[in-house]
């Protein structure tokens, strides 16, 4: 039997890849959800798969698409209690959204359980944003569902929780395929029909009709571009416009890709074509990247979940800035997401379906800079440009720049970020005061995590579900003791060091739980593995501090052997010491 698994997340098919090992069947597993998933079963039945084992909403879209048999992998009372476990860690009003088999058995369980949560059911997945958009309004806060609830979750602001299988399930979808293929192999024979689609034109062809479905697509297409993200409004930008064009990269290669409306038949169809196009050269420069929202979605990551005043402060200005034209600054240490707020802004903003470019400063040379500001790739059309580290660009790059940004930007709009405070350097002619003028117009200062405690115990059990889909595991939470261990850390690198906290201790956790060993443990190895090192952000001053308090504390707090290592006099040291 040669069996293809389906994954809507790439935890699911990790587990099913360890599990598989032990069965005497040919198997192979891919991630794809939803119309991804029917192409890719679609190939699979071209290449002689006998079964597919899928999941969810994916699974029954597949079966409408091919004609070999498709094994849904259930979701078991053991999911829906893991999940509704873990939710509990999460603040607000939660509610479960799904396709029938989901929102079905999550209610059945509630309803055995007594657990008061509401459930509600999706026919396809078109109908998923009107139904979040709705709960939103009525002040739901978290989501359980599955990959593409949970996507289109995020997307609006809202917290996702994704509804996991675990190993019973899998082994239990196992079992059911070796039992029906076993059925299907004595009459096979009388069903087998060829499926081969012979294109040899070089453009890639899809057309998709009003209920957001291809009913055709190319070979070219197929393996090139692949299913259309946020096909909902390159249709509806089709339809209001007549045409759309824009460009992306995928597979070292860049396409020119173009959507019209035609009728055929009294049926509105969206017809897009993809062309090779000159390539973009500048994805050879490390630190240089563009994202197209119709390629992939953008994610603010974890930015309007906070519940900290300050946090609150920030992100009710940055939706304020999202309609301006004006650059925006954005100040704070190293992890505490600045990347992040800038794509909230971005996602917030009239160019929302235009690209982000984002350039980390600190690792372009002059002569890289050059180039970048000489691309009309970068400095052209409409979009987000996010320049991070900006206080580590060299100063001949800055003059670069103000000569580029004084020129004409059309409806391009500028965000920057920097770790230092750059009015200093400007002051100490470090930074080009000119350029910081110019770019220095709304400005936005992110708060250490330290700053925000409040945020550590809900952001950790989104690091937990965002583990659990990425490793294929089910912990549900942390033991309530665990709680003190997170909030009284120093988190010196912010939200990316909780982060790295929380998935390892996900990783080396044994039970459903992480216990409060497992946090201790993995905060003092984090701890043992930091030491030596100096927090370089903040000022020049505060730098100067650290490491002069790090040598005295080295020297046994002897003043004398302090001074003459560092260089200076006594009553110098005596006064940085104070």
């Amino acid at each position: 039997m040669k069996v293809m698994a389906i994954a809507p997340y790439e935890g699911l098919k990790e587990l099913m890849i360890q599990l598989a090992e032990h069965e005497d069947f040919e198997f192979q597993a891919v991630s794809g959800d939803l119309q991804r998933g029917v192409e890719l079963a679609k190939e699979a039945e071209a290449n002689g798969t006998d079964m597919i084992i899928s999941r969810g909403g994916t699974a029954e879209l597949i079966q409408h698409e091919v004609s070999i048999p498709v094994v849904d992998i259930e979701v078991s009372g053991y999911d829906i209690l893991r999940v509704l476990t873990l939710a509990k860690g999460y603040p607000g009003k939660t509610a479960i959204v799904g396709f029938p088999l989901i929102s079905d058995g999550a209610s059945a369980v509630c309803e055995i359980l007594d657990i008061s949560m509401d459930t509600y059911t999706v026919s396809a997945e078109s109908d998923v944003e009107p139904m979040l958009i709705q709960l939103k309004k009525q002040d739901y806060q978290v989501i359980i569902g599955d990959v593409i609830t949970i996507e289109k979750a995020e997307r609006l602001g809202l917290n996702g929780l994704l509804l996991t299988s675990g190993k019973e399930s899998i082994a239990k979808a196992f079992l059911y395929a070796k039992k029906l293929y076993s059925f299907l192999n004595k009459i096979k024979h009388k069903y087998a029909v060829p499926y081969h689609i012979l294109q040899q034109d070089e453009t890639g062809y899809a057309v998709y009709n009003e209920k957001l479905r291809p009913v055709f697509q190319n070979n070219v297409f197929a393996e090139h571009i692949g299913p259309l993200q946020n096909i909902k409004e390159l249709i509806g930008e089709a339809e209001k416009k007549g045409e759309i064009q824009y460009r992306f990269r995928e597979q070292k290669q860049t396409w020119t890709m173009t959507g019209r409306r035609v009728f055929v038949s009294g049926e509105a169809l969206t017809v897009f074509t993809a062309e090779k196009s000159a390539d973009i050269t500048l994805s050879a420069v490390p630190g240089v990247t563009i994202q197209f929202p119709h390629q992939q979605p953008l994610r603010a990551g974890y930015m309007e979940t906070s519940k900290s005043e300050k946090m609150q402060r920030v992100l009710q200005n940055a939706e304020r800035y999202a309609s301006r034209r004006e650059p925006v600054w954005i100040n704070g240490a190293p992890g505490t997401g600045k990347e992040h707020l800038a794509r909230l802004i971005h996602m917030k903003s009239s160019n929302k379906h235009e690209p982000f470019k984002k350039i980390d400063a600190g690792l372009l040379s002059d002569k890289e800079w050059e180039h970048v500001c000489e691309s009309e790739d970068i400095f052209s059309g409409t979009g987000t440009l996010y320049i991070t580290q900006i206080d580590r660009m060299p100063q001949r790059a800055q003059q670069l720049l103000l000569r580029r940004i004084n020129g004409p930007l059309n409806e391009f709009r500028l965000i920057l970020s920097s770790s230092r405070n750059v009015n200093l350097l400007a002051a100490e002619d470090k930074f080009s005061a000119e350029l910081y003028d110019a770019l220095c117009h709304l400005e936005l200062h992110v708060p250490r995590l330290s700053e925000r405690k409040e945020d550590i115990w809900h952001l950790a059990y989104q690091f937990i579900a965002e583990s659990n889909e990425t490793f294929g595991k089910q912990i549900v939470g942390f033991r309530s003791d665990a709680r003190a261990n997170l909030e009284e850390a120093k988190w010196p690198d912010n939200l990316n060091q909780l982060r790295r906290t929380v998935r390892t201790c996900v990783l080396e956790a044994k039970g459903a739980y992480i216990e409060k060993a497992d946090v201790e443990r993995v905060l003092n190895r984090l701890e043992d593995d930091g030491k030596g090192e100096i927090d370089l952000s903040g000022t020049l001053e505060e730098i100067e501090k650290r490491i002069i308090q790090k040598v005295y504390t080295e020297e046994g707090k002897n003043q004398t052997r302090t001074a003459e290592r560092l260089g200076i006099n006594r009553t110098t040291l005596w006064r940085k010491l104070k």
